[in-house]
């Protein structure tokens, strides 16, 4: 099998990984500056040999990936397959109304844990934006939540509230109980809204079955993952494991 190269371009970084015959290889990491030229991305693949075909999620804005289409056709003139989220795909029946309108990260992020677990799930992305996705054992996606990550919601904050201090919001508290500095009481607050509706999604789940697999990625994944109450499995590749799915069934 010819290696391909995986691309996970979310809001401000990309991850990326290679895809050869023994599987998805290590997976790297880098924030992008917003104002991006094809400098950055042929500087971070220049050392690469030269993959047999390019497939990429991508959530940034058009710019991002015109840019990046055109480092890929700088350093190896290949085009590049951009995954969008189908109605129905790789063992997964989309509840959208308008498939395409599901980020192709969570459609990606819900192929690779399907195929990881192949059960009942729930996909948790802690990112920009916290996204949930429910897909029963059957496959069928039964639809999500979309919440402001960590960052957002104190960014918010800083935006529309004159004194609260987010700037100096410090190290990050051990506890979810009510806080005694305004700093200390965004960073509880927030942590515990996150945390609160994942426990609860999960819980919503749990009731209908008993056995019901949480699947954790995303920048924020270790920060959250320490408040859950529920069980759960932390995959900082997932999407690029779908992506990864992507590539072998085009191969097959």
């Amino acid at each position: 099998m010819a290696k391909i190269l995986l691309i996970d371009i979310g809001n401000t970084s990309v991850k990326w990984a290679l895809l050869d015959a023994n599987g998805v290889q290590a997976m790297f990491q880098q924030r992008y500056p917003q104002e991006s030229d094809t400098t950055f991305f042929t500087e971070q693949w220049k050392k690469l040999e030269k993959p047999s075909n390019v497939i990429v999620s991508c959530v940034a804005n058009e710019a991002i990936w015109n840019v990046l289409a055109a480092a890929v056709d700088e350093l190896w003139n290949l085009n590049i397959k951009r995954v969008l989220a189908e109605g129905a795909g790789y063992g997964i029946t989309n509840a959208y109304s308008k498939p395409a309108e599901l980020g192709s990260d969570r459609w990606c992020a819900l192929i690779g844990a399907y195929k990881q677990a192949n059960s009942h799930i729930v996909v948790i992305d802690c990112g920009s934006a916290i996204t949930i996705d429910v897909v029963n054992a059957s496959g069928e996606h039964l639809g999500g939540y979309i919440l402001p990550g960590i960052s957002m919601m104190k960014k918010s904050l800083g935006i529309y509230t004159a004194q609260v201090d987010v700037e100096s919001s410090g190290a990050q508290s051990d506890s979810l109980l009510p806080a005694k500095s305004t700093s200390e009481c965004v960073n509880v607050a927030v942590n515990l809204a996150a945390v609160s509706l994942i426990d609860t999604v999960i819980k919503q789940q749990q009731e209908k079955n008993t056995h019901v697999q949480c699947l954790l990625t995303g920048g924020d994944a270790d920060l959250i993952a320490k408040y859950l109450t529920a069980e759960y499995i932390k995959i900082p590749d997932l999407v690029i494991r779908g992506l990864a799915v992507v590539a072998e069934s085009e191969q097959a």
